[in-house]
Order: C-alpha cells, then structure tokens, then sequence
C-alpha cells in the first residue's frame, strides 16, 4: 500500500493535475514581475554583503596553526590582487592585536603579516 501512494506522489509531481490552482495559472506578466522582484532582492542582498576578507580575518583568531597559517596566506593574496582593501585589511588586523586573547604566537604572524601587506600599499 505504501508503494501506491509513493507511487501516486510522484505521479502526481509529473501531472498537470498538480499543485496549486495559483501557480497553474499565473500569467506570463505576473511570472515577469516576480522574477524581477527576485533579482532586485538578490542584487540588494549582494551591496549589503561583507568584504571578501571578512570570514578569512575571524580565522586568525583560530589556535590551530593550519587554519591561521591559511588564513594569513589568503589575506596576503587578496590584499596584494585586490589594493582597494588593502587599508581596510590592514585596520582589521591592527584591530585584531589589540584583543588581549590572541595568543603570542599568533600576535608575532600578525605583525608579519602586516609587514608583508604594507609595502604592497604603494603598488
């Protein structure tokens, strides 16, 4: 009995029969409007989105060297393709040295990482 109405179900999905009367008959201006209304509620979702760098700054709070070696890895690399967040990556971790919980040995890649970041602000 459960395969029939398993059956049936999936019947169902491929039938004209299916679904609501609402979705079956929407008109071609109504599927337009609400399509349009999607993409503007993406695109505004998309300008209000964070920084590439965002994510990556959070793991250099990590205690597992992987995941800070990585992370200070990545943050060299979008810096140095992308210059216009250079100052902003740069405030971000000065930011981060200032926290009293980062351990010594995660300040020390900070500070280099810093190093490293700076000279490509004149590129």
């Amino acid at each position: 009995m459960a395969q029939k109405s398993l059956f049936k179900s999936f019947l169902n999905l491929f039938t004209t029969d299916s679904g609501s009367k609402s979705y079956r008959n929407i008109s071609a201006d109504k599927a337009i409007s609400l399509q349009n209304e999607y993409i503007a509620a993406n695109e505004a979702d998309i300008s209000r989105s964070r920084p590439p760098y965002a994510d990556i700054i959070n793991q250099l709070r990590s205690n597992k060297n992987e995941v800070l070696n990585a992370a200070a890895y990545y943050i060299s690399r979008i810096s140095r393709n992308e210059p216009s967040y250079t100052d902003e990556i740069i405030a971000e971790l000065n930011g981060l040295l200032k926290q009293s919980r980062i351990s010594l040995q995660n300040r020390q890649i900070i500070k280099n990482l810093i190093q490293n970041i700076t000279p490509n602000r004149a590129e």
